[in-house]
Protein backbone atom coordinates (compact mmCIF):
# COMPACT_ATOMS: atom_id res chain seq x y z
CA UNK A 1 0.00 0.00 0.00
CA UNK A 2 2.78 2.15 0.38
CA UNK A 3 3.30 2.51 -3.41
CA UNK A 4 -0.30 4.64 -3.50
CA UNK A 5 0.90 6.66 -1.06
CA UNK A 6 4.39 7.62 -2.24
CA UNK A 7 4.83 11.16 -1.05
CA UNK A 8 4.08 10.65 2.23
CA UNK A 9 6.94 8.30 4.47
CA UNK A 10 4.33 7.56 7.32
CA UNK A 11 2.55 5.19 4.94
CA UNK A 12 4.92 2.45 5.99
CA UNK A 13 7.43 2.22 8.65
CA UNK A 14 10.13 1.08 6.55
CA UNK A 15 10.11 4.12 4.37
CA UNK A 16 9.59 6.29 7.46
CA UNK A 17 12.86 4.96 8.80
CA UNK A 18 14.70 5.34 5.61
CA UNK A 19 13.56 8.65 5.78
CA UNK A 20 15.13 9.48 9.37
CA UNK A 21 18.09 8.04 8.83
CA UNK A 22 18.84 9.81 5.73
CA UNK A 23 18.65 13.28 7.87
CA UNK A 24 21.38 11.45 9.90
CA UNK A 25 24.80 12.53 8.93
CA UNK A 26 26.68 9.05 10.24
CA UNK A 27 24.29 7.20 7.67
CA UNK A 28 25.17 9.29 4.33
CA UNK A 29 27.09 7.02 2.65
CA UNK A 30 24.40 4.35 3.33
CA UNK A 31 22.23 3.17 0.07
CA UNK A 32 18.43 3.86 0.06
CA UNK A 33 18.23 0.06 0.15
CA UNK A 34 20.32 -0.63 3.07
CA UNK A 35 18.31 2.15 4.92
CA UNK A 36 14.70 0.62 3.48
CA UNK A 37 15.53 -3.11 4.41
CA UNK A 38 16.57 -2.26 8.16
CA UNK A 39 13.30 -0.22 7.96
CA UNK A 40 11.40 -3.40 6.88
CA UNK A 41 12.88 -5.35 9.93
CA UNK A 42 12.07 -2.67 11.82
CA UNK A 43 8.15 -2.78 10.78
CA UNK A 44 8.07 -6.75 11.14
CA UNK A 45 8.70 -6.15 14.77
CA UNK A 46 6.00 -3.31 14.95
CA UNK A 47 3.95 -5.35 13.41
CA UNK A 48 4.73 -8.72 15.82
CA UNK A 49 5.56 -10.48 13.04
CA UNK A 50 6.06 -14.16 14.28
CA UNK A 51 9.37 -14.94 14.94
CA UNK A 52 10.09 -17.22 12.73
CA UNK A 53 9.70 -14.72 10.09
CA UNK A 54 11.61 -12.03 11.04
CA UNK A 55 14.32 -14.42 11.59
CA UNK A 56 14.16 -15.95 8.05
CA UNK A 57 14.19 -12.30 6.88
CA UNK A 58 17.56 -11.38 9.38
CA UNK A 59 19.26 -14.52 7.67
CA UNK A 60 18.06 -13.71 4.72
CA UNK A 61 19.58 -10.00 5.15
CA UNK A 62 22.75 -11.61 6.19
CA UNK A 63 23.43 -14.10 4.19
CA UNK A 64 23.80 -11.31 1.28
CA UNK A 65 25.47 -8.72 3.07
CA UNK A 66 23.08 -6.19 4.11
CA UNK A 67 23.27 -3.92 7.62
CA UNK A 68 20.82 -5.58 10.14
CA UNK A 69 21.80 -2.81 13.04
CA UNK A 70 22.24 0.67 13.25
CA UNK A 71 25.90 0.45 13.90
CA UNK A 72 26.26 -1.60 11.11
CA UNK A 73 24.77 1.89 8.99
CA UNK A 74 27.37 3.49 10.67
CA UNK A 75 24.74 4.96 13.35
CA UNK A 76 25.83 5.26 16.86
CA UNK A 77 22.71 3.82 18.67
CA UNK A 78 21.90 5.68 21.33
CA UNK A 79 19.00 7.39 22.52
CA UNK A 80 19.95 11.05 21.30
CA UNK A 81 20.04 9.22 17.30
CA UNK A 82 16.58 7.32 18.39
CA UNK A 83 14.68 10.22 19.08
CA UNK A 84 16.24 12.35 15.95
CA UNK A 85 15.23 9.24 13.66
CA UNK A 86 11.47 9.87 15.09
CA UNK A 87 11.97 13.79 15.09
CA UNK A 88 12.53 13.54 11.62
CA UNK A 89 10.56 10.84 9.77
CA UNK A 90 7.81 9.80 12.19
CA UNK A 91 4.23 12.15 12.84
CA UNK A 92 4.66 12.78 16.88
CA UNK A 93 1.80 10.26 17.86
CA UNK A 94 4.74 7.51 16.26
CA UNK A 95 7.76 8.51 18.33
CA UNK A 96 7.58 6.57 21.21
CA UNK A 97 6.34 3.57 19.23
CA UNK A 98 9.30 4.25 16.75
CA UNK A 99 11.74 4.29 19.35
CA UNK A 100 10.61 1.90 21.51
CA UNK A 101 10.58 -0.22 18.66
CA UNK A 102 14.30 0.44 17.80
CA UNK A 103 15.35 0.20 21.35
CA UNK A 104 13.96 -3.50 21.32
CA UNK A 105 15.54 -4.37 17.83
CA UNK A 106 18.98 -3.33 18.79
CA UNK A 107 19.06 -4.83 22.21
CA UNK A 108 17.63 -7.96 20.52
CA UNK A 109 20.55 -8.07 18.04
CA UNK A 110 22.81 -7.97 20.50
CA UNK A 111 21.93 -11.02 22.33
CA UNK A 112 21.21 -12.85 19.48
CA UNK A 113 25.22 -12.04 18.99
CA UNK A 114 26.18 -12.61 22.07
CA UNK A 115 23.90 -15.77 22.37
CA UNK A 116 26.05 -17.03 19.47
CA UNK A 117 29.32 -16.84 20.10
Amino acid sequence: MSGLGFQNTNCSIAHAVNAALSEIPEAAGCLHGERAEFGVICQLMFENAPTEEINTVLKFMTDIGLPVTLKQLDVRPGMDNIMKMADIGIVSDWKPIVKNLIEIFEREMISSHSSKR
